[in-house]
């Protein structure tokens, strides 16, 4: 996923010390990967 990130030049994800949370260009990114 970080190279993901890299390439689209976006944070997707909210790393911290006990997971991850999903940014508004993740949740904006999943809806336009599933053609929502």
């Amino acid at each position: 996923m970080k190279s993901l990130e890299e390439e689209l030049g976006v944070t997707l994800f909210e790393r911290k010390n006990r997971g991850f949370h999903l940014t508004r260009a993740e949740k904006f990114f999943i809806k336009k990967v599933n053609g929502c």
